[in-house]
């Protein structure tokens, strides 16, 4: 973000519903040492389940939602928003209408970049992704 605000002589806005998940315990921690069984049954109902202290999908796809319904109201015509791939695949399930379920089924690419043009009668172009 702060390598092109310098080169589009743009303005950082830092925005905490498009972080990535929170994993609560599991923050940070390799796959291999958190306890299986949670972890089996996390992969299992993601959407709905938690991470011990963290949060659910839904709540990330939420907030995420909650974000854009505010970046709708800006009167900005080019917005650029830097973010993680949790955040990204949400919005595309949102806009593609893909359950959330399935958000795995697409890869996201580190450093892509995805383009979803919201028009002013509310409905929306995914342009692209991974590019």
């Amino acid at each position: 973000a702060e390598v092109l605000e310098q080169h589009l002589s743009a303005s950082i806005i830092t925005d905490g519903r498009i972080k990535e998940l929170h994993y609560g315990e599991w923050e940070d921690r390799h796959l291999s040492t958190l306890p299986q069984d949670q972890l089996v049954h996390w992969k299992a109902n993601f959407v709905e389940q938690s991470c011990p202290g963290g949060e659910t999908f839904r709540q990330l796809y939420n907030r995420c939602l909650s974000f854009i319904s505010d970046l709708r109201k800006t009167r900005e015509e080019d917005i650029i928003v830097v973010t993680h791939s949790g955040v990204i695949r949400a919005l595309l399930s949102h806009y593609l209408n893909i359950p959330l379920e399935h958000i795995f089924s697409f890869d996201i690419a580190f450093g892509s970049i995805s383009q979803i043009l919201l028009k002013e009668d509310g409905k929306s172009i995914v342009k692209c992704v991974n590019l």
